[in-house]
């Protein structure tokens, strides 16, 4: 059984050895900042990324927005057509 005193310096140890450890091999500090730089944001930056954007497009004309709103709409429009007209025959009895 080991002792409270032992867990304590096996934790300090813990956080005195580098994090960026795999099997016997250290990566470099270039190597972890590369790994910093490539990993992905967190939630609350891509959040506010997002947000951003959304203020900027909603400061555009109200005409600008307006026929964005239209092309859309016939973009989403034009693409379930053929799956619906499929849907349909099939119904209908394969004509």
């Amino acid at each position: 059984m080991k002792k409270p005193g032992n867990l304590r310096q096996t934790d300090e140890m813990r956080e005195e050895q580098p994090r960026s450890r795999r099997g016997n091999r250290q990566i470099t500090e270039k190597e972890a900042d590369d790994v910093e730089e490539m990993s992905s944001p967190r939630t609350p930056v891509i959040y506010e990324v997002v947000r951003r954007l959304g203020d900027e497009e909603m400061d555009r004309p109200i005409t600008s927005l307006w026929w964005s709103g239209v092309a859309a709409g016939l973009s989403i429009s034009f693409s379930l057509r053929p799956s619906c007209s499929r849907t349909s025959r099939n119904h209908r009895g394969g004509f």
